[in-house]
């Protein structure tokens, strides 16, 4: 369990220089000091002028449900993977406060269909999204994950990265990466 704990911690705090690495700038220190300003709920008319990269408005939606499918390995074995995810947003303002970030507990539950196996997957893990502007989120996920074949349960720590990509209020592309699965698919802000 340590293993697991201590693996998602270095995943996320080495991800956590994902903004910088995509050309967010560095805080820089104050001139004076100010007192902070209370936090507001954004609205979700557009803005008036577009915000800076990394700095945009939250996301309004607060759940999402999607499917992707593409390469899945299940010990060893490579096949077609197929998998439905569900999140519900815990952070609206992340861990990190100069930059638009969020945090979402997600699930994932699928199947991996080999030419000689078959094999039910699922995950849950924490998911951060970094928001570079109305288009464009990239994320990274850590959690437990794991496979049934046959009668056997095996369970692992989970890893990995995506993007979202908006086509409009309605609809993401969703492109992840991880050590079991390489996928795209299609994810549906609820509400």
């Amino acid at each position: 369990m340590k293993f697991v704990i201590m693996s998602v911690c270095l995943v996320l705090s080495s991800l956590s220089l994902l903004p910088v690495a995509f050309g967010a700038q560095a805080a820089q220190p104050a001139a004076k000091v100010q007192s902070p300003a209370p936090k507001t709920s954004f609205p979700t008319s557009e803005p008036s002028e577009p915000a800076k990269d990394w700095k945009g408005r939250p996301d309004a939606a607060v759940v999402h449900a999607g499917v992707v499918g593409g390469l899945g390995i299940v010990r060893g074995e490579v096949g077609f993977a197929l998998t439905g995810s569900f999140s519900k947003m815990i952070l609206p303002h992340g861990f990190i406060e100069d930059i638009n970030n969020q945090a979402s507990i997600e699930t994932e539950l699928g199947g991996v269909f080999g030419s000689n196996f078959s094999a039910f997957t699922y995950s849950l893990h924490l998911r951060w999204d970094f928001l570079k502007d109305t288009d464009w989120t990239f994320f990274a996920m850590g959690g437990v994950g794991g496979d049934v074949v046959g009668g056997s349960n095996l369970s692992f720590p989970r890893v990995g990265m995506g993007l979202f990509r908006r086509f409009n209020d309605f609809l993401l592309f969703r492109a992840e990466v991880s050590h079991e699965v390489v996928a795209v698919g299609m994810t549906l802000p609820l509400y």
